[in-house]
């Protein structure tokens, strides 16, 4: 064997997207009308080569006679290799017979590959087939992580399969089907909430130059989400969640479209070099109406003071944002007839994991916060994640021991409001285990309240304390608060615990109509979240709909087989109110043993 064979100069270890295309039943469509079948894989193929791999940071690694194999550079530049693929096979398959059309199905992963010159090699090249086999014909199957790089609703409509077992991998595999935002209808719009009377600005999280893959454009994100924090407090802006704008900093969108999306009137850009010791800070403020840059800074500030909770710079930076936005008003009315770098990367990834409510992924993010709180003893968030993290596992029933998870969730925010005693997360998160585990409302609305005083914008704290109003009966008020905490996150990385939410409140302003769609959207996206079943359950029974709600029943039931009604009503907050009882009814007449 040549010494070249032997050594590792062959190939590179690169993150890439890998999309496997297949042809379903090749063999019947072969032997059924061979000229056809291959006419129209040679047009895909052609089609694939000169329309829609030009322009994207892709190669089409292998043309099979029944498949193939493309690598990308990022999620984003194969999305829409997919979609295209799939929609010039519909249009082939139009006025072909039944059995003569050829129906396609495509699986995606993202991860490190070995790549060379004539093709790509590694488990994520098998885990994209093992997905495309999962799919039905004209799906696109897709894991976790590249389920992570979609904006859902603006990049495609996403569908949670939960975990799933494939063929010789040992471990289920979360999935998830994709197809284009046009299919699925448009967006839910939000009937009550008037649009504000404020300017709302969107900080779009810097692009972090020259930054370690290691750290993933931490710091960009960190600078945002202080901006953000700085912007909230102030009486006369609106701003959106960091989470909403995170998604688009990697997006080739125009500015027009971010803020239709965001329905945000500013919106903030820049740039951030880290050279040593020093940041190198490039912001821009664009008016999105007359498309001009109202407000700009260039500053170099030291890295350490700017990620180690010196709030001078962003102080200066956000009061002299808020009087060119102030100004800018001003003169159209005359003229008119976010510790280190490494600790805040990981906590964001605990988030991301325990929010995904898959066990495994639920299991490494408490694994994950730890290591953050041991790392950052004295910093509260990480302490009110962890708190947060004991009341998803009582709501998803993955605890024989309820009192035991309501002493550590207190423990843990309690020690979060020590360190920090106007910590609006810390706030907002004792006020959701004062509300679902201690059921002390009286408690839970002084935080909510508190929270909310420090940050008006805080969409968790608006959409909890809409939560806690839905418990006590309280619909109007519950409509409001979820309604605000929407328009705050309109594309949350968890928006399906906002359609939840949001559904049980109209469900306790006796509004099954208006809940549906919220709950409907929201199992969607997370099809283990055993609240949004029971939620889309009940709205299902009160509107009529006794069947599919016994099928949602079962669907819960499968996911949380202890459960009965007895034990809802001893571990929900809402039990022993009006909305509880009419739910406890519900859930007996679909099924529920008592």
């Amino acid at each position: 064997m040549p010494d070249t064979l032997r050594s590792e100069d062959w190939f590179v270890r690169e993150t890439r997207t890998v999309l496997i295309v297949d042809i379903v039943e090749s063999v019947r469509l072969i032997e059924t009308d061979q000229n056809t079948a291959v006419a129209h894989w040679r047009r895909i193929v052609a089609h694939t080569e000169e329309v829609l791999l030009p322009g994207k940071r892709a190669r089409l690694v292998k043309s099979l006679g029944d498949g193939l194999l493309i690598e990308a550079q990022s999620v984003a530049d194969a999305l829409p290799i997919a979609f295209g693929i799939r929609a010039i096979a519909k249009t082939l398959n139009t006025d072909l017979p039944e059995d003569r059309k050829l129906h396609l199905r495509q699986g995606l992963d993202l991860g490190e590959l070995l790549v060379d010159e004539h093709d790509v090699y590694g488990h994520n090249v098998n885990i994209a087939a093992r997905l495309c086999a999962l799919g039905d014909p004209g799906e696109i199957i897709v894991s976790a992580a590249v389920r992570d790089q979609i904006v859902n609703g603006v990049d495609a409509d996403i569908v949670d399969l939960s975990e799933c077992f494939l063929k010789h991998v040992k471990k289920p595999v979360r999935a998830y089907r994709l197809s284009p935002v046009a299919e699925t209808g448009q967006r839910i719009r939000l009937p009550v909430l008037a649009k504000p009377l404020l300017p709302t600005i969107a900080v779009i999280p810097l692009r972090t130059l020259g930054a370690p893959a290691c750290q993933s454009g931490a710091t960009g994100q960190i600078l945002a989400e202080e901006l953000i924090r700085a912007f909230g407090q102030s009486p006369h802006l609106n701003v959106i969640s960091r989470l909403s704008t995170a998604p688009f900093v990697a997006s080739d969108k125009s500015l027009d479209e971010i803020a239709d999306l965001l329905d945000a009137s500013h919106v903030m850009t820049g740039t951030v070099v880290e050279d040593g010791v020093t940041l190198h800070l490039s912001l821009d403020l664009t008016e999105v109406r007359s498309k001009q840059v109202i407000w700009s800074e260039r500053c170099k500030e030291n890295v350490t003071d700017l990620l180690m909770g010196d709030q001078d710079v962003i102080a200066r930076i956000a009061g002299e944002v808020g009087k060119a936005v102030l100004s800018r008003e001003l003169q159209r009315a005359r003229a008119l007839p976010v510790r280190t770098v490494e600790s805040y990367t990981l906590m964001l990834a605990a988030i991301n994991a325990m929010y995904r409510l898959s066990l495994t992924d639920f299991n490494y993010a408490s694994a994950m916060l730890e290591a953050t709180i041991e790392r950052n003893p004295r910093h509260s968030a990480p302490l009110a994640w962890m708190g947060n993290w004991h009341v998803l596992k009582v709501q998803q029933g993955w605890t024989d021991d309820p009192t035991r998870e309501q002493r550590l969730a207190e423990d843990r925010t309690a020690r979060a409001l020590d360190l920090n005693p106007d910590c609006e997360q810390a706030l907002t998160i004792d006020g959701l285990v004062q509300t679902n585990l201690s059921k002390d409302f009286e408690h839970a609305e002084a935080q909510y309240s508190r929270a909310l005083s420090f940050n008006p914008n805080s969409a968790l704290a608006n959409l909890l304390k809409g939560t806690m109003h839905a418990f006590r009966d309280e619909g109007d008020e519950a409509i409001r608060f979820s309604e605000t905490a929407q328009s705050k996150s309109p594309f949350d990385p968890q928006q399906y615990y906002f359609d939840c939410l949001t559904a049980a409140a109209y469900i306790a302003a006796n509004k099954p109509a208006e809940a549906l769609p919220f709950a409907e959207r929201s199992l969607r996206a997370n099809a283990t979240h055993t609240s949004t079943l029971r939620t889309l359950a009940v709205a299902q029974w009160q509107t009529g709909d006794q069947a599919a709600a016994r099928d949602t029943i079962a669907s819960m039931v499968a996911l949380e087989p202890e459960l009965t009604v007895t034990k809802w009503e001893r571990q929900n907050p809402a039990a022993n109110y009006k909305m509880g009882k009419k739910i406890a009814e519900i859930l007996r007449a679909a099924g529920v043993p008592s």
